[in-house]
């Protein structure tokens, strides 16, 4: 209804989201038409982005208006939130636009640069681009930094591997997590990868 608050639409997108996230998306997309806060259009873009439904990840980016100056729906205005480009920066990774990924996500870094999700995400760009002169060049400038964050160590730990660099993976970043890391399939595989990789 026409008359529903920003409040309603809040409310039955946090019920949408328990069961049914993928239909809390268009309500979020309705919130946001209806009231133009970007957090709702945000929203939308995350729920598809985490469940990979990158055909509606773009529709929803073709409602944005690109005019220079446009106020409502403008894409220069969600663009200053570091959340929407480094949702936008997925979606490019994810269809292989490995350089337009990575200017949105170091324009994200610039606007949060203690984003631990931003900077796993350019981690892994680089190291699926097998950019090796940028991640060197990355871990000088940012490792002292970023390894104080274990949510960043797997993907530091991925950035020596592609550096030919296996014994440092596994010395700073894998080893010391290899006892809570037990149960984890996916993980111990890469273990596994990074001790063949260091014979």
């Amino acid at each position: 209804a026409r008359q529903a608050d920003v409040e309603d639409y809040d409310a039955l997108i946090r019920l949408l989201q328990r069961q049914h996230p993928l239909e809390a998306a268009p309500v979020a997309l309705m919130a946001w038409e209806q009231h133009d806060e970007p957090r709702h259009l945000i929203e939308a873009l995350s729920l598809y982005a985490s469940h990979n439904q990158w055909s509606e990840f773009a529709r929803t980016l073709a409602l944005l208006d690109a005019t220079p100056g446009a106020t409502r729906h403008s894409l220069a205005r969600l663009r200053q939130s570091a959340q929407f480009l480094r949702l936008v920066g997925g979606y490019h990774h994810n269809a292989g636009r490995l350089a337009q990924a990575r200017r949105d996500y170091e324009a994200a870094l610039r606007l949060e640069p203690s984003s631990s999700d931003t900077r796993q995400a350019l981690l892994w760009l680089l190291i699926d681009s097998n950019d090796t002169n940028a991640i060197r060049e990355l871990l000088a400038l940012q490792e002292p930094a970023w390894s104080a964050s274990e949510d960043l160590h797997e993907a530091l730990a991925g950035a020596y591997q592609a550096l030919s660099l296996p014994q440092v993976a596994l010395t700073r970043y894998l080893t010391p997590h290899l006892a809570e890391r037990q149960g984890d399939f996916l993980w111990l595989m890469n273990y596994a990868d990074a001790l063949e990789q260091n014979q």
